[in-house]
């Protein structure tokens, strides 16, 4: 039960780290929205989005190969990284100035371009960041990947207090975007440069080409799914009136489910290094993996449906009350993107990444062609139901492939599903009744009525009480 000893050590590191990063995030939100308010917080939303789709094409799917091949053998570090680190700076050069140009083409406002300016310096310093990080996820020692997450949103925390009691504008954000990057770039540095060795950038031709050609799957599945996590603000942006106000409603629901990511993002990024090496407990562990998943998933939805309102009023004002229906909407692409993870990270540890790709490929054509359909007529709440939608697409495809290379979905969790979702929807009964309740009173309720409920119900087992035993050990 090693792997088990090794998986509890770093899921602790992660998920400590994650809780510590996503709330001091979540206070950055609050103060970012609230200060900014629905017009200048869609300006800073689609300018992010714009961005984060063309820094994908900095990282060509290397960090998770890196992570992949460095697992298998870790005497290859720093011919990877190495490697590595030549790609990135001069993709990095090349993918601002594809930014500059697109941003021009597309014709936005004169601020907006400036901001995207100012944040596309992100290409040049975020993706070494991510590469160092891949480095720590192959060595399984996440806890410095740990610190450098929290790192950079203290210096977040820290920056916009300081441009909130100055009454600074919007362009300030995107200034303390690239310094808090800039810092952690050299907290990894230092890092690495004691833990490791420090490489240095150097071409291997022969070297490089296997790097890209391996890696141009991972490169597929990446920037399909960033451009279908910010597709939609974009075209927001451009197809509906009172553009910067849509996506400044849209965008507070999807970035408080985008906060709910992190448990399967964690559990995948702990899992993957050993799925990729240790093949013979493959079955066991995408079993605990899927059924901890659904476990988790179901409360999620019906909770956070019901309590949509109450969530967004405590947290930002009466200016999002409209991001009440989004909300309500995108929580359930949540649910279903818990489902779908422990199917993709299998097959991507499995060399089936082509695979994964295809399926993103075919969800992102799904999601456009969805947005063209809804967004004109319905605006923020189309993209919305367009988001969910294409999850639902992605589950089916993906369990198709899945069930297609010879691996069965076990049977146990067949069982238990009818029974989650009961104990799930007797919860929601619950929240439904007495939703006058405090809204912190009644989350804690009715986890304890969930928990009782998967006891009862045998969802929860002894097996399971002892997995979790052994992690805490």
């Amino acid at each position: 039960m090693n792997y088990i000893k090794k998986i509890g050590h770093n899921f602790i590191f992660l998920i400590i780290s994650d809780v510590i990063s996503q709330l001091l995030s979540f206070i950055f939100l609050i103060w970012l929205i609230k200060y900014l308010g629905p017009y200048e917080f869609g300006i800073y939303s689609t300018s992010t989005a714009f961005i984060s789709i063309f820094i994908v094409f900095v990282d060509l799917g290397l960090n998770v190969y890196v992570v992949r091949e460095m697992s298998k053998n870790v005497n290859l570090t720093n011919n990877y990284i190495s490697n590595a680190i030549s790609i990135k700076i001069i993709l990095g050069i090349i993918t601002f100035i594809m930014i500059v140009i697109s941003a021009n083409i597309i014709d936005y406002p004169y601020e907006t371009i400036v901001l995207i300016y100012i944040m596309g310096l992100f290409v040049l310093i975020n993706p070494l960041n991510d590469l160092f990080y891949s480095v720590y996820k192959a060595h399984q020692e996440m806890e410095y990947f740990a610190i450098g997450k929290i790192l950079i949103v203290i210096i977040k925390l820290i920056g916009i207090y300081i441009i909130i009691n100055i009454n600074l504008s919007l362009i300030t954000f995107a200034y303390l975007y690239i310094i808090s990057a800039f810092i952690v770039l050299l907290y990894n540095i230092a890092i690495t440069k004691i833990k490791y060795t420090l490489p240095k950038p150097k071409f291997d031709f022969i070297f490089l080409k296997k790097q890209i050609k391996d890696a141009l799957p991972f490169t597929i599945i990446i920037i399909m799914i960033r451009v279908h996590q910010h597709i939609d603000k974009i075209m927001i942006s451009k197809m509906v009136p009172d553009a910067n106000q849509a996506v400044g409603w849209y965008n507070v629901a999807y970035t408080l489910i985008m906060a709910l990511y992190f448990i399967p993002t964690i559990t995948g990024q702990v899992l993957f290094p050993i799925l990729s090496k240790q093949k013979d407990s493959n079955d066991i562990i995408i079993k605990y993996f899927l059924k901890y998943m659904l476990i988790l998933a179901m409360p999620i939805g019906i909770g956070t449906t019901l309590l949509a309102k109450d969530i967004i009023l405590l947290f930002f004002n009466l200016e999002y009350i409209n991001s009440v229906l989004p909300l309500q909407i995108l929580v359930w692409s949540t649910v279903l993107l818990y489902i779908h993870a422990p199917f993709e990270r299998i097959l991507e540890a499995q060399n089936h990444q082509n695979l994964v790709a295809k399926t993103m490929i075919l969800c992102v054509i799904c999601n456009i062609s969805l947005n063209f359909l809804l967004i004109p007529s319905y605006s923020y709440i189309g993209a919305s139901i367009s988001t969910t939608i294409t999850e639902l697409f992605l589950l089916l495809i993906i369990i198709y492939y899945y069930k297609n290379v010879g691996y069965n979905i076990n049977k146990e969790i067949l069982l238990i599903l009818p029974r989650i979702i009961v104990v799930s929807l007797l919860m929601g009964i619950f929240i439904y009744y007495f939703s006058y309740f405090n809204l912190i009173f009644i989350i804690l309720l009715s986890t304890i009525i969930y928990t009782f409920g998967l006891l009862l119900s045998k969802v929860i087992n002894q097996e399971d009480i002892y997995i979790l035993q052994t992690i805490l050990k």
